[in-house]
């Protein structure tokens, strides 16, 4: 019997190619025909064997395969961490983490499925608190003696692998403790994002804060009775579920306008009343599988750092090249911007799963589809948001000002008497407030002591896009 090298499972060479060219052809397909993909139905393109293994889950749950797979994808990037990187080039350098939301209804059963897959996770969490446990009685044992003697012992860290419903200072403290990263995991994640503003630091609120571990930057807390938390590369990992009517309560328009919004991997389960009842269940050696897989990822102390084959970026850089085209459909250039690095973090992950040195063109193309179906979810997430159309509606007169008056400055006197003609009367310094902190526009100086706002070539396309189409081409969903 053949042996695959590293984290993958042993099979006979026979099978397992039968298997992957199935699996290549299911995923050239979808490139071949975007139009088959939902934003309902997660595409077919997870490899052997994880795609029989997440298959098992959602068949013993009753569930769509994108219930378990949204989780087993967020916790593979989470276990693997900061030690994997795809360099992309020299100053593009990926990690696997992910932000991922399972949108579904209540009692769909996107819980049970989810908890199961990241069981082994939470496993490991516990042995990881048992060791520190051992090893801080052992420590508070010897410390009277090493007093005595002089030693000063360093105390035990706790390395944590999971974090729930958390505060922005104990989640400081876990990524001390883990330097790898940490997955951020809430079962309703709703009332999480509705409680950051309650931990709001002086320098910056926990969302600020998130930004920065998207991308592994600098996190840096300040106490008062305690010393400074400074993590240089702070990574997290975030998986929770939300229901489609708290979507609009979780995410504000700031969300959007910030980037936080275009962070995440929106997957969605299908409106079903009740998962169905079946008596299928998980194999011993699946889970077992899962759990081992966690282990490896966690307990590899090497740094890795993975490039595409050549064959790998030229497909990359043809989409990539495309990319830019998908404004006109809809797409703020904020969240195309998130969805090429999302398409990058995700091919990382499908390499880990298979275990390779390089990210190859299967990868790439699986990573590829994946994108597809987020770029669905998303607009049908941004549908449900529907912000707020006043701010819409101020976008607009911006535009039809500055197109009829052939002027980079909008006069705010003028909008107003626009808006008013329309039906749309606003105070001026409500007015001023959207102008600044919602539509980004620089103020500009006075002209005659008329205030106004400086519109640059490219605010105008940005709000063209955000604010003119983000509406459009919903009808497929």
């Amino acid at each position: 019997m053949g042996k695959v090298e590293g984290l993958a499972t042993p099979h006979k060479p026979s099978y397992f190619d039968y298997t992957t060219k199935i699996s290549e052809r299911k995923v050239e397909s979808l490139i071949e025909n975007p139009d088959l993909i939902t934003y309902d139905s997660f595409p077919d393109v997870m490899p052997y064997p994880y795609d029989e293994i997440m298959r098992e889950f959602a068949k013993a749950f009753g569930v769509s395969p994108a219930v378990p797979i949204s989780a087993f994808l967020t916790a593979i990037g989470a276990a693997a961490g900061k030690r994997w990187t795809l360099e992309v080039k020299t100053n593009k350098r990926i990690h696997p983490n992910i932000w991922t939301i399972l949108i579904g209804q209540s009692g769909t059963g996107k819980s049970p499925a989810t908890k199961s897959i990241l069981e082994g996770l939470f496993e490991l969490e516990k042995e990881n608190y048992k060791r520190y446990k051992r090893e801080l009685n052992e420590y508070s044992r010897q410390a009277a003696e090493n007093k005595k003697n002089g030693f000063i012992a360093e105390p035990p860290v706790y390395r944590q692998l999971i974090v729930e419903d958390t505060t922005i200072e104990a989640l400081s403290i876990a990524l001390q403790g883990n330097e790898n990263g940490i997955l951020l995991y809430t079962d309703e994640l709703a009332s999480f994002l509705l409680g950051m503003d309650k931990y709001k630091q002086k320098e910056s609120g926990t969302k600020e804060k998130l930004l920065s571990a998207y991308d592994g930057g600098a996190w840096k807390i300040n106490r008062i009775t305690r010393e400074t938390i400074f993590i240089p590369n702070a990574l997290v990992s975030i998986f929770g579920t939300i229901q489609p009517e708290v979507l609009k309560k979780a995410f504000s328009e700031e969300d959007f306008y910030n980037g936080f919004l275009q962070r995440f991997c929106f997957f969605f389960t299908p409106d079903n009343d009740l998962p169905v009842l079946t008596d299928a269940t998980i194999s011993i050696e699946n889970r077992k599988k899962i759990k081992e897989l966690y282990e490896r990822l966690i307990n590899n102390t090497i740094s890795i750092t993975i490039q595409m084959t050549d064959m790998a970026r030229s497909v990359y850089v043809d989409w990539y090249s495309k990319l830019s085209e998908e404004k006109d459909k809809g797409f703020s250039l904020s969240f195309l911007a998130k969805l090429d690095i999302q398409v990058l973090k995700l091919a990382l992950i499908f390499t880990i799963l298979e275990d390779k040195k390089v990210v190859d063109e299967l990868n790439i193309k699986r990573a590829i589809v994946v994108g597809e179906y987020l770029k669905r979810t998303h607009l049908k997430v941004v549908n449900t948001l529907n912000f707020d159309e006043t701010t819409r509606e101020i976008a607009k007169a911006i535009l039809a000002l500055q197109e009829k008056n052939g002027s980079n400055i909008v006069l705010t006197q003028d909008l107003q008497n626009y808006l008013s003609e329309t039906g749309l009367f606003i105070k001026p310094v409500e007015l001023g407030r959207i102008l600044r902190s919602k539509l980004k526009l620089q103020t500009a100086t006075r002209t005659q002591n008329k205030r106004g706002v400086f519109i640059t070539q490219e605010d105008k396309t940005r709000l063209k896009t955000l604010f003119l189409k983000t509406s459009g081409n919903l009808a497929n969903f």
